[in-house]
C-alpha cells in the first residue's frame, strides 16, 4: 500500500522483475552482497513516511542509523524508527514556525537533537519530546533571525547564522549567552552584511566514515555562505582568511568532506568542489581587500547534460549523491577529485509525479537514501 509502507524486491535494470534479493530488511543479507554498483541497480521504493502537512527541508540521523528525524515547514519535527512508517515522537516547541536548521548529535548514547526556527533554538530530547535547553534568549540576541544551524560535537557548541550576516555560537555547557559572534561583511567591503545561507564548522563527523552532515575534520575551519560568495573563517578568533565568489547565484547548501567543501547553487544548477588547503588571502592588514581570495574549483559537478536543478548534496560512502526535483544522480568520488567537470549519472526513482525532491539523506549502514518531499513525506530507497 503506497499510503503505508511497503517492502519491494529488487532486480538490474535489464531485467527490473528478477527477484534477486528477496528480504530487502534483512540488512545483515544486503551487506554480504558486494560490488552493488557494478549490477547497474535502479532505485527501488522501500518505504513512505507520510506525516507532514509541510515540505520535508531537513533530514538527519543518529549514528547507529537506526533512527532519524525529520524537520518541516510545518514547525514540526518527527523521530522515526527506521523500520517503521510511524513516527515514535512528536516534537511541537517550535510552535509552527518553519524549521530551518536541524542536527542529530551523533555519540553513541546520546539522544539529544538541535534544532530552529527563525526566532528560538532548542535542543531536545528525542525519547521525551521535550527542550532540555532553550537557546538565544537573551535580550542580545532576542530579535535575531536565524537561518541556519549546525554542531561542533567535539567542542560543545551550537553554530547558527543569521539574517543580518552574523555567525553566532552557543556553548551548550554553559548556558544560552553566545560565547562567540562574529560578522561577515558583504563584499565589496563597505557594503551591509547579507544573510547566512549555510554553515560548515571544524572537527565533526565525515572522518567516522558515514555521511557527516555539515562537519569537517580540519581542526578550526568555518566556512560560510553569504549571497554567492563563501567565507572561510578562524573559529577562534573570528579572522576571514579567505572570501571568495563561488557561484552566480546564491549559495544555498555547503557540505564539507574530509578537507574539501562541496557548494550547492540551485540558481546555477551546478555543484563546485573546493580544496581548503588551497586557499590563498592578502598578507596586509591594512589593505581594504584582506581576506579576499580566489579560489579555483577543484570539480564542477552537472546534473545530467541539459543541467538539471540540483537542491542538495549528499556524501555516501565512496559516492557522490545530488538531488534534483524528480531525479536523482551519482558519481563515484574518485572521478570527482580526478576531472575538473563531471556529468553526473540520473538514476531512476520509482515515485516520480508524486511531489518534488527537496532534500535528501544517505544511510551508509543500510545502503538506503532518505528523501524530504515538497508534499510531505519522507520516501526511502535502496
Amino acid at each position: 500500500d503506497d499510503e503505508t509502507f511497503s517492502l519491494l524486491s529488487f532486480g538490474t535494470n535489464e531485467d527490473p522483475e528478477s527477484d534477486m534479493c528477496k528480504v530487502l530488511w534483512d540488512c545483515e543479507r544486503l551487506n554480504e552482497i558486494e560490488n552493488l554498483e557494478s549490477w547497474n541497480l535502479r532505485f527501488k521504493h522501500v518505504m513512505n513516511y507520510k506525516r507532514h502537512s509541510g515540505l520535508v527541508n531537513h533530514l538527519d540521523t543518529n549514528q547507529r542509523e537506526d533512527v532519524f528525524v525529520s524537520g518541516s515547514r510545518d514547525g514540526i519535527l518527527k523521530c522515526w524508527n527506521i523500520d517503521s512508517a510511524t513516527a515514535s515522537m512528536t516534537f511541537s516547541e517550535h510552535k509552527g514556525n518553519p524549521i530551518v536548521g536541524l542536527w542529530v548529535y551523533k555519540g553513541w548514547i546520546t539522544t539529544s537533537i538541535a534544532s530552529c526556527d527563525e526566532k528560538s533554538v532548542c535542543i531536545w530530547d528525542s525519547f521525551t519530546g521535550r527542550a532540555n535547553q532553550k537557546l538565544g534568549f537573551t535580550s542580545s540576541v532576542s530579535a535575531t533571525t536565524w537561518t541556519c544551524l549546525t554542531v561542533d560535537e567535539n567542542k560543545s557548541l551550537v553554530v547558527l547564522g543569521t539574517a543580518d550576516g552574523h555567525v553566532v555560537s552557543f556553548d551548550t555547557r554553559v548556558g544560552d549567552t553566545p560565547v562567540r559572534d562574529w560578522i561577515v561583511p558583504q563584499l565589496p567591503l563597505g557594503r551591509a552584511p547579507g544573510s547566512i545561507g549555510g554553515v560548515c564548522v571544524g572537527g565533526a563527523c565525515s572522518r567516522n566514515g558515514y555521511d557527516g552532515g555539515d562537519g569537517f575534520s580540519s581542526g578550526h575551519l568555518l566556512s560560510v555562505s553569504h549571497g554567492a560568495s563563501v567565507a572561510v573563517m578562524d573559529d577562534r578568533c573570528g579572522v576571514i582568511l579567505c572570501d571568495f565568489e563561488a557561484h552566480d547565484g546564491a549559495v544555498t547548501q555547503l557540505k564539507g568532506f574530509s578537507h574539501y567543501l562541496f557548494s550547492v547553487s540551485t540558481t546555477e544548477r551546478l555543484i563546485k568542489l573546493w580544496d581548503l588547503r588551497k586557499i590563498t588571502t592578502a598578507t596586509n592588514l591594512d589593505s581594504a581587500t584582506f581576506g579576499i581570495g580566489v579560489m579555483e574549483p577543484t570539480c564542477v559537478l552537472k546534473g545530467g547534460s541539459s543541467g538539471d536543478q540540483l537542491t542538495s548534496v549528499i556524501v555516501h560512502n565512496n559516492t557522490i549523491v545530488a538531488t534534483a526535483p524528480h531525479k536523482v544522480y551519482t558519481c563515484p568520488i574518485n572521478e570527482v577529485l580526478s576531472n575538473g567537470e563531471v556529468t553526473m549519472t540520473a538514476r531512476a526513482i520509482p515515485f516520480r509525479g508524486r511531489g518534488n525532491i527537496v532534500t535528501g539523506r544517505a544511510l551508509s549502514h543500510h545502503s538506503l537514501l532518505l528523501l524530504g518531499m515538497d508534499e510531505g513525506s519522507i520516501r526511502s530507497c535502496v
